[in-house]
């Protein structure tokens, strides 16, 4: 098991009201937009313990989802909208490299 590494950081609010959208965030932030939703799931469901009680999500799913959900004890509810997605998910479950 890794174990997480966590760094705050200090910094001055130059404008409040700024938009960006996911990509131009990872660039900013030098992040994967995948680790950008898988910091915003975390970030929702630590300030929802007890509140939320599963996480829902179709393609393109976050490829961590099942242990984050299974960390903050709440449920993995994939959509599976065909047999080719369905397929996916099996392998990406239960047989891992």
């Amino acid at each position: 098991m890794s174990r997480a590494i966590s760094t705050a950081l200090c910094g001055t609010v130059v404008e409040e009201n700024v938009e960006l959208t996911l990509v131009e965030l990872g660039r900013a932030c030098e992040a994967s937009e995948e680790q950008i939703e898988h910091w915003v799931l975390e970030g929702v469901l630590e300030q929802t313990r007890g509140l939320v009680t599963g996480v829902t999500c179709g393609a393109g799913m976050p490829y961590r989802l099942s242990e984050i959900a299974q960390r903050y004890n709440v449920h993995y509810l994939p959509i599976i909208s065909s047999a080719r997605a369905f397929r996916a998910l099996w392998k990406r479950a239960y047989h891992k490299a």
